[in-house]
């Protein structure tokens, strides 16, 4: 093969072979955008823990991304119910509880009844872990009353009324 044919052909190949290869060149050099404060708060939160005032932490920086996310977002009920488990953890039960019940109202503005009813029965045990029956009763019967929901599966329904059977 003359040097000219084979300068031709590496043109040819190249010409194939670079185009894809600047596109991706482009896409590895372009950055993903910058997380938001939520975000942000979020991966304060998923860092490990080693001790009480670690958990203390994490529930607060989740309360917070839950308050800085917009209306109707689903991050909301996740970190509020991530916020409580947090504040359980850390043996802050009165916080807990609070957040709990607050998740379970975001839950239910956003039409997860289920997620609701889960997070009310969280809330009662709280609630008998810091020996208010009355608490208990209150956040059970609001979690039997959305256990009759049309909005859920039988097996949803069941497992609602099954931990209100544990109690």
């Amino acid at each position: 093969m003359s040097r000219t044919m084979m300068a031709r052909a590496l043109v040819a190949v190249c010409a194939g072979i670079l185009p894809p290869v600047a596109l991706s060149a482009q896409i590895r050099t372009k950055s993903a955008p910058p997380p938001s404060a939520p975000e942000r708060l979020e991966a304060l939160a998923a860092s490990p823990k080693l001790q009480a005032s670690d958990w203390i932490q994490a529930a607060r920086a989740l309360e917070q991304a839950a308050r800085l996310r917009t209306p109707g977002d689903v991050a909301v009920v996740t970190d509020l119910l991530g916020a409580a488990t947090a504040y359980e953890i850390a043996g802050k039960l009165v916080p807990a509880r609070r957040i709990a019940v607050d998740g379970a109202r975001a839950a239910l503005e956003l039409g997860d009844v289920y997620t609701a009813g889960n997070a009310y029965m969280a809330a009662a045990r709280l609630s008998l872990r810091l020996r208010d029956e009355a608490g208990a009763f209150s956040y059970i019967d609001h979690a039997k009353q959305l256990a009759t929901s049309p909005r859920l599966t039988p097996e949803q329904t069941r497992a609602i009324i099954a931990q209100i059977g544990r109690m």
